[in-house]
């Protein structure tokens, strides 16, 4: 049979900024089903806008994450940034503090694979989660890759997926490596 070639890739170029007050290419911002995902203008981090995220997800819910590719949809080739590389955003809770956030945040790539990370109070600069905005970090080294059958050479995109129930803001999105 043919060989499917997938999209050329780009290498990851660091830093790359995924979400100031704009997405270069987004989808599942709605409200549907369990869910409303949307840009909010509610007290961003920085600039005007950042993402609300409010969910209650029960059996039969459907699409409890959204996606969003930095490159118009190139594959992106993460190997380098395996290392050193950290997904920082920022996040702040419409209620009570807590330690870990029902939230797992993931790449996937052209293989439909993805590969999530839980939000644990370890990523959080200030080791937990309230209602001021909180930098997170989470180191690319955290994703199981192998495991998940997730192809870091070829990355579609970043995937917020909702768990249980939540309420939360979402800004200023970047992945960078130490160096920079």
């Amino acid at each position: 049979g043919k060989k499917v070639l997938p999209p050329s890739n780009v290498k990851l170029q660091t830093p790359a900024i995924v979400f100031e007050d704009a997405f270069k290419n987004v989808w599942g911002l709605a409200k549907m089903e369990c869910r409303n995902y949307s840009l909010s203008t509610e007290k961003p981090n920085s600039g005007s806008t950042c993402v609300h995220m409010k969910w209650q997800d029960q059996k039969d819910c459907q699409w409890m994450e959204w996606g969003t590719s930095w490159t118009e949809w190139k594959g992106v080739d993460m190997d380098n940034a395996l290392q050193d590389g950290i997904l920082e955003f920022y996040v702040r809770t419409s209620e009570i503090i807590r330690a870990d956030l029902p939230l797992q945040v993931g790449f996937q790539s052209y293989n439909g694979a993805t590969t999530y990370v839980s939000l644990k109070s370890d990523y959080s600069a200030q080791k937990q989660y309230g209602m001021e905005w909180t930098k997170v970090h989470v180191p690319l080294s955290a994703f199981t890759w192998e495991k998940d059958n997730a192809n870091p050479k070829n990355v579609k995109q970043l995937v917020f997926k909702g768990k249980e129930q939540g309420d939360l803001f979402i800004d200023d999105i970047r992945i960078f490596q130490e160096a920079n």
